[in-house]
Parts: C-alpha cells; sequence; structure tokens
C-alpha cells in the first residue's frame, strides 16, 4: 500500500495536480512549480531536473517523493551522493521533525501535499 500511495503522489506531482491552494513549503515559503521534472522509475531521485520558485529562489535540481518526510532518513538519502542535487521532498504527511539534508550537508526544503477531494480519480 505505501507503494502505491506513493505511486499516486508521483502521479500528481507529474501532473500538477496540487488543488486550487498555494503551494507553501513546511518551513514557511511559497513554492511555484515552472517544470515538475522528468520522472525517473530508476534507482535515485523520482524526478529530474526540476525548475521551481522557492520564495525568490529560482530553483534547478532534483525532487525526491515519499509518503512520509521521515522516510527521507529512513531510505539512507543523507547518506547517498546521488539525492545531492535534489532541492525538494514531496511528501503525503510531514512526521519527521529534522529537515532533510543532502550527504553534503544542504537542507532540503519539503512540501507537504494534502489530499484532493477527487483522489480516487487520479490515476
Amino acid at each position: 500500500m505505501p507503494e502505491q500511495e506513493e505511486y499516486c503522489l508521483c502521479l500528481r506531482w507529474h501532473r500538477r495536480r496540487f488543488g486550487m491552494e498555494a503551494l507553501q513549503t513546511l518551513d514557511g515559503r511559497a513554492l511555484s512549480v515552472i517544470y515538475p521534472g522528468r520522472w525517473c522509475r530508476t534507482p535515485g531521485p523520482d524526478f529530474r531536473d526540476a525548475v521551481l520558485l522557492l520564495g525568490n529562489q529560482l530553483l534547478h535540481g532534483d525532487v525526491e517523493v515519499h509518503r512520509c518526510a521521515s522516510a527521507w532518513w529512513g531510505h539512507g538519502h543523507h547518506l547517498q551522493a546521488s539525492y545531492n542535487h535534489v532541492v525538494l521532498q514531496v511528501v503525503m504527511e510531514a512526521d519527521a521533525l529534522d529537515t532533510a539534508r543532502t550527504a553534503g550537508g544542504t537542507r532540503v526544503p519539503t512540501l507537504m501535499l494534502r489530499p484532493l477531494e477527487d483522489e480516487g480519480d487520479a490515476e
């Protein structure tokens, strides 16, 4: 079931199904998605080469999707250099107190997407 939930969240990110609310990271910064990135179904970050506007900062990089924010640490991404270009983590549940960090020590902002009322037709 968690893999299916994560797949549905990846599908939402890919299709830009964010609902009507303004996007905001857990640390309170406004987020605009210019390009969600290429969905990669291989080991490594879920989306490559995303373009995002975080506050007034333009970001180019990868996006990692998890059901829960704590999965960043649970999957060991903080130790894997292949996740050093992640600029955003997208989650369904913000259950981690620690901010995600890359192996290089860079903080990775987290966006929690609330469920959509019509979540059943996301596929």
